[in-house]
């Protein structure tokens, strides 16, 4: 479904002037903070009624940003989830709660070292395609690392900006394993073996597709398991995700087939269902849906998984 069904009319005048306002007190911030600065460089005595002009822009810019992101969640994004999904539930400031991200972690394969310790995102789907449920949002990770000895300040590194989705199976996967693809400059991700203990029970598996164990690094701890869940066709559009829905999601991927759940991230560096202008927002929502049910999709056409 077209996402620019929901979007004209009023929705579209509204977002628009949502939108000015939140580039205009920017430009002001930004050109106020600079003068004063530069007066500020310059022994200008009026720096100060500079900066204090600056401030209460920096605070109208956050508010109306956060105004819009409101607005389009609420009258442009959930009208086409609505037209796309079964949906159950959706909130624009939410995210995918860090139970779920940390019962990925705990898994065997992740025991040990967290690359993060802060988790925030937006726009939390739980709903259903073509009758199996799903959580979906964008992910924002950070590591906190504490710099003063009373732990009163502290810097924060992001790790991971992107998007989750866990689908449900209908099965139970009796041990976990994951695909984590290999390389590139977005390959860092916080959810991949590199924190698991280098333990005798975790092993490489080959798969007999050599692109597919080019791009991919398989660990399990039932290879046979695994292989038997990798079918020669589910490798072959996990190789083409990347090319899925006009390149909405180009970035590293991690699939974690643990318990009655897979689970998977993508670092695109990018929110979900965001555009930089309100004429370039339809089309970009609708390529983040059709993304998503790609990799629906993609995963409901491996009947080892989803087997009756």
């Amino acid at each position: 479904m077209n996402a620019s069904n929901s979007y004209g009319g009023e929705t579209a005048q509204k977002h628009k002037s949502l939108h000015a306002t939140q580039r205009l007190f920017l430009v002001l911030w930004v050109a106020l903070a600079a003068v004063a600065v530069v007066d500020f460089l310059l022994g200008a005595p009026l720096y100060l009624v500079t900066l204090l002009g600056a401030v209460p822009c920096f605070f109208v810019w956050k508010a109306a940003a956060k105004k819009t992101k409101a607005f389009v969640g609420d009258h442009v994004t959930r009208n086409a989830l609505e037209r796309n999904f079964e949906l159950l539930e959706y909130a624009h400031d939410g995210h995918i709660g860090t139970d779920i991200l940390n019962r990925a972690q705990a898994s065997p394969a992740g025991r040990g070292r967290r690359d993060w310790d802060r988790a925030e995102g937006s726009d939390y789907i739980r709903g259903k395609h073509r009758g199996f449920e799903f959580l979906f949002s964008n992910i924002k990770l950070q590591s906190v690392k504490v710099t003063s000895e009373v732990g009163s300040a502290s810097t924060a590194t992001t790790v991971f900006v992107g998007q989750w989705l866990a689908l449900k199976l209908n099965r139970e996967i009796s041990f976990p394993f994951r695909v984590i693809e290999r390389g590139g400059p977005l390959s860092i991700n916080p959810f991949t073996l590199h924190n698991a203990p280098k333990d005798q029970n975790w092993q490489e598996v080959f798969t007999p597709d050599a692109a597919f164990n080019k791009q991919f690094e398989v660990r399990a701890i039932d290879p046979h398991l695994a292989l038997r869940l990798l079918t020669p066709g589910f490798m072959k559009n996990v190789l083409t995700l990347g090319r899925a829905a006009n390149g909405a999601a180009s970035g590293a991927k991690v699939f974690i087939f643990q318990d009655d759940c897979v689970f998977f991230t993508v670092k695109t560096k990018r929110s979900f269902f965001a555009a930089k202008s309100p004429s370039a927002l339809p089309s970009r929502i609708e390529d983040d849906i059709n993304y998503i049910k790609y990799v629906i999709d993609m995963l409901l056409s491996n009947r080892e998984l989803f087997c009756s």
